[in-house]
C-alpha cells in the first residue's frame, strides 16, 4: 500500500513539474524605449510593478490575448505581464555558433541592429550558444548570443555565423 501511495505521489510531482514547465518560452525584453513595464494585470492601465530593461531574459508564457505572464527564472513565480510584441522571442533550440565572417570578426551588438552599440568582438572561428530571435512573431535575421550561463550578452547578424549543431 505504501509503495503504491509513493508511486501515485511521485507521479503527481512528475505531471505537476511538467504542467509548470509547459507553455514557459524564453525571450528577450526587446523596446524602442530601451526598457519595458511589468504590469500587475494584462492592460496598459493597470500599475506598473518594475520596468525591466532590454536584452533582459524572460520567461514568459501566453496567455491567450495579447499580453503574456512573465518571470525572471524559467520556474520562477510571475512578476506580472507584458505586451507580446515587447518580447523578442528566442528558439528552444540552443544552439552551438561558429563565427564564419569572411572580415575575420563579427560584432556582437546589443541590440538587434547595426546602429546599436558593439559590446563585444569575436574572431572568425569563435564558438558560442546562441539561439535564434523571434521579433513580433517572426523570424528575425539575429542570434542570440549567450554567455556560459546561458545569460543573453548581445546579438549577432546571422549571416555572420553558422550553427554547428
Amino acid at each position: 500500500m505504501k509503495t503504491i501511495r509513493l508511486s501515485l505521489l511521485l507521479m503527481g510531482l512528475m505531471v505537476a513539474m511538467m504542467a509548470s514547465a509547459q507553455g514557459r518560452c524564453r525571450g528577450f525584453v526587446f523596446d524602442t524605449d530601451g526598457y519595458v513595464n511589468v504590469r500587475k494585470a494584462a492592460s496598459t492601465s493597470s500599475a506598473i510593478v518594475r520596468q525591466v530593461k532590454n536584452n533582459t531574459t524572460l520567461f514568459y508564457s501566453p496567455t491567450g490575448g495579447n499580453w503574456y505572464q512573465v518571470s525572471l527564472t524559467a520556474g520562477g513565480a510571475a512578476i506580472g505581464y507584458v505586451y507580446w510584441n515587447r518580447i523578442a522571442m528566442s528558439s528552444d533550440d540552443l544552439g552551438n555558433y561558429v563565427v564564419t565572417d569572411p572580415d575575420g570578426y563579427t560584432n556582437v551588438r546589443q541590440g538587434t541592429s547595426t546602429s546599436t552599440a558593439v559590446v563585444k568582438r569575436m574572431n572568425r572561428g569563435n564558438q558560442f550558444r546562441g539561439t535564434p530571435v523571434y521579433v513580433n512573431g517572426k523570424a528575425s535575421k539575429w542570434i542570440g548570443v549567450l554567455d556560459a550561463s546561458e545569460k543573453l550578452i548581445g546579438f549577432v547578424y546571422a549571416t555572420k555565423v553558422r550553427n554547428i549543431d
